[in-house]
């Protein structure tokens, strides 16, 4: 092989070799710039997402609390003893039940945020713990309604005492499903 024809394969080499160096760099950072979009897009998603679910989240649990406060005070209401004992548990309660109705108002913006900021699945599971909330407060003063009239309110308490339960079960699933869903893992629908 002569001279000028081996400079001129390794010449010719050397640039395929180079060009070919060049487009994988290119085609790497393309890669890589493209990965660091959806990072930034996901963190982007997340934060307004976690705001909402923290804000739904916390809602429920004021009520959910309250409920329980309103439950204890029924429980500690005296049978007996003066008018004046009695009417401020009552007094105590009727504060407690227009707080609760003050946040199961404001609740329902907070769901209408989670429905916007999504995903599908947390709608889903919004809405499970928006319902039992419903449920419960329903049963919560069908039961009230039985005390204060003096009717038979085993009944209605352990109506209460189901759904209570219930929105309890339901609100632990949607911290779940929140959680993985800010984490990026699946989420599965309503288990």
């Amino acid at each position: 092989m002569d001279a000028g024809l081996a400079a001129v394969l390794g010449a010719t080499v050397g640039a395929i070799g180079t060009g070919g160096a060049a487009l994988a760099t290119s085609l790497l950072n393309r890669s890589q710039a493209r990965l660091q979009l959806l990072v930034e897009h996901e963190r982007f998603l997340r934060e307004p997402r976690r705001d909402a679910y923290v804000a739904y989240a916390e809602s429920i649990s004021k009520i959910n609390d309250l409920i329980t406060a309103i439950r204890g005070t029924m429980l500690r209401i005296p049978r007996t003893g003066s008018q004046e004992e009695r009417q401020e548990f009552l007094d105590q309660i009727s504060r407690k039940l227009e707080e609760v109705s003050d946040l199961d108002d404001g609740n329902h913006r907070l769901m209408t945020t989670v429905f916007i900021e999504g995903p599908e699945v947390m709608q889903n599971y919004a809405t499970s713990v928006g319902g039992s909330c419903t449920v419960t407060l329903a049963a919560l003063r069908r039961w009230l309604a039985d005390v204060f009239a003096d009717r038979e309110s085993t009944q209605s308490h352990a109506a209460l005492e189901g759904a209570h339960n219930e929105l309890g079960a339901r609100y632990a699933k949607f911290l779940g499903a929140a959680s993985e869903s800010l984490d990026g893992k699946s989420t599965h629908p309503l288990r």
